[in-house]
């Protein structure tokens, strides 16, 4: 397979770090392309698979756990309140 950059073949020597280019240089030659937007994409992507959506009630969030002025059920008397704002003493 030819370097996309200088077009010269590969040789089995050229590190796995530089595929598919044929050496650091190539790399940083295609990659300053990029930042200097020589390549762009030419259209919007568009998801070909819709996702799952996610809701607060398909991941498992209730109207309690969003409370957050509501205290866990092993508060004791003598802790402090629950503000949601957590002290180091």
């Amino acid at each position: 397979m030819p370097c996309p950059t200088c077009y010269t073949s590969q040789t089995p020597a050229v590190p796995a770090a530089f595929l598919p280019f044929c050496s650091e240089r190539c790399q940083a030659i295609d990659m300053s392309k990029w930042l200097n937007e020589d390549y762009v994409i030419s259209q919007p992507l568009t998801a070909d698979v819709e996702g799952p959506t996610l809701t607060p009630d398909s991941i498992g969030v209730t109207d309690d756990t969003l409370d957050p002025t509501s205290a866990p059920d092993s508060a004791s008397p003598d802790s402090e309140p629950h503000d949601g704002i957590r002290r180091i003493h």
